[in-house]
Order: C-alpha cells, then sequence, then structure tokens
C-alpha cells in the first residue's frame, strides 16, 4: 500500500497513471467491438482518428479550466475538515 500512497502524492505519475488506464480502456473497447463490425481484420477510419482527436481536445480544455481551482467548494471542504478533526480528536487551530 506504501506504493499508492506515494503515486497519489505525486500529480506527474498520478496523470501519468491515469492515462495509461485511458488507454488501456479505449483498446479494451476498440478490441471488444470491431469483430462485430469487421469480421475480415483490424480496420481504422478516419471516424476513430477524428473521435480521438475530438476527445483528446475536449479533456485539454476541460483540465485547463480546473487548473488552479479548488474541486469542491469551500463550505464543503471547511465542514470535512472540522468532520476529520472532530473524528480523530484533533484541537481546533
Amino acid at each position: 500500500m506504501p506504493a499508492v500512497a506515494r503515486v497519489k502524492r505525486q500529480a506527474a505519475t498520478l496523470a501519468t497513471v491515469a492515462a495509461a488506464i485511458l488507454l488501456a480502456r479505449i483498446v479494451d473497447l476498440y478490441w471488444s467491438s470491431p469483430p462485430e463490425f469487421h469480421p475480415g481484420g483490424l480496420s481504422i477510419s478516419w471516424l476513430d482518428v477524428s473521435a480521438a482527436v475530438a476527445l483528446s481536445l475536449w479533456l485539454g480544455c476541460f483540465v485547463r479550466q480546473f487548473r488552479g481551482r479548488a474541486i469542491l467548494p469551500f463550505t464543503i471542504r471547511s465542514s470535512m475538515k472540522r468532520s476529520v478533526r472532530s473524528s480523530i480528536a484533533l484541537p481546533e487551530p
């Protein structure tokens, strides 16, 4: 478990792992569907390429929008901190 905790603390490593998982999922989906549509073998059309490019652009814009912003609103974050402090009996700062 310590290796997982180390990966979670390093943003670059976490992003690499997330990208690898996403890529593996895309390959898995593509691997599952072509035998139904292309019984003769592997076939990549321009729609496959354009969908990948569009998804990459959308994901890039989405991540860029969140750069430097909190994912949770301040009120939820502060109430979560209070509940964590009370559950482990830490004094208020």
